[in-house]
């Protein structure tokens, strides 16, 4: 990533669906182009004043990376709005992904 101005967000949900797998998320993800991973997930963290305001809506995932957790557990980097700025965390993939859930893409 050079910025974050030519990023925009895109839900990996179709039709009527409510939430999805994480498997299901991800694969999605490569489909659209919007595959990012943590070294992503961080650089957007160092430059959080160049995201827009809407975004705090939405978690942000990062699905190019996957961690595998003591015991088998996979999860994939978030971004979150909490207290006042962004945050790096973790989802597990074996959750349900829901519409507040989106992936970035690059739009120009």
């Amino acid at each position: 990533l050079g910025s974050v101005s030519g990023l925009e967000l895109i839900s990996f949900l179709q039709g009527g669906e409510s939430s999805v797998n994480g498997e299901v998320m991800r694969e999605r993800a490569v489909k659209l182009n919007a595959n990012f991973g943590q070294f992503d997930a961080e650089f957007i963290l160092e430059h959080q004043s160049e995201i827009p305001k809407y975004w705090q809506n939405f978690y942000l995932v990062f699905p190019g990376t996957v961690w595998c957790l003591p015991g088998g557990d996979l999860c994939a980097p978030c971004l979150r709005w909490l207290d006042e700025r962004w945050c790096l965390g973790f989802g597990w993939l074996m959750l349900g992904w829901r519409s507040g859930v989106q992936l970035l893409f690059f739009s120009k």
